[in-house]
């Protein structure tokens, strides 16, 4: 399904993946969309439905303002954050799960 919305209408997705899909938890979460801060925080919100075996991506973690800040607040005791292109001449990707 392709399902045009703002991300930030985070109810309303929900509840259209839990009617297309019955999907009531998230596998994998990306987040590549809106680079400022209150954008990328407000797709971090999706996290509260991510299995607990999931993955989040997030693009962009060298570059742009709300992928760095983002990364900033993540609590590191309960997630595992992984950059393998942090330093580089890259964009940047973090790779994120909990801990298991």
């Amino acid at each position: 399904y392709f399902y045009q919305i703002n991300s930030r209408e985070t109810e309303i997705v929900l509840s259209r993946l839990n009617q297309l899909c019955g999907i009531y938890s998230i596998g994998l979460l990306v987040i590549d969309g809106d680079h400022s801060v209150n954008g990328a925080l407000a797709d971090w919100k999706y996290v509260e439905h991510l299995d607990r075996r999931g993955y989040v991506i997030i693009h962009d973690t060298n570059t742009h303002p709300g992928p760095i800040a983002l990364l900033e607040t993540i609590d590191r005791k309960i997630f595992k954050v992984e950059e393998p292109l942090k330093d580089k001449p890259d964009h940047g990707i973090a790779i994120i799960s909990y801990w298991k």
